[in-house]
């Protein structure tokens, strides 16, 4: 998938959903990790960005967080940088192999 201009790969996993968190394994990296709502919403639409070859942008989703929220416009750019912070974990835990992070 395409995300901010840049090639991402999502690395193989199995997601379990307990509550309102997910959990998701990694096989290769032998490793667990329990994501919040909005971390799970965000690795969601990665996910199904890459499940339809789709290019996807912080933005993007920012604005669907924004919506289903029903968050002001002014706090745009605040969840944009969360979006990134997100990507940038997900990047550092090796769930992405992750190209040059941009918004």
């Amino acid at each position: 998938m395409t995300l901010n201009s840049g090639h991402v790969t999502i690395a193989p996993h199995k997601v379990e959903r307990v509550n309102e968190e997910m959990l998701i394994y990694s096989e290769k990296l032998n490793n667990v990790l329990s994501l919040n709502g909005l971390a799970a919403f965000i690795f969601d639409e990665l996910c199904d960005a890459q499940r339809q070859h789709a290019e996807i942008t912080t933005a993007c989703i920012a604005d669907k967080i924004m919506s289903l929220c029903r968050l002001e416009h002014d706090m745009f750019d605040e969840v944009c940088r969360d979006v990134d912070d997100a990507i940038d974990a997900f990047c550092r835990a090796g769930l992405l192999a992750c190209g040059v992070n941009e918004t």
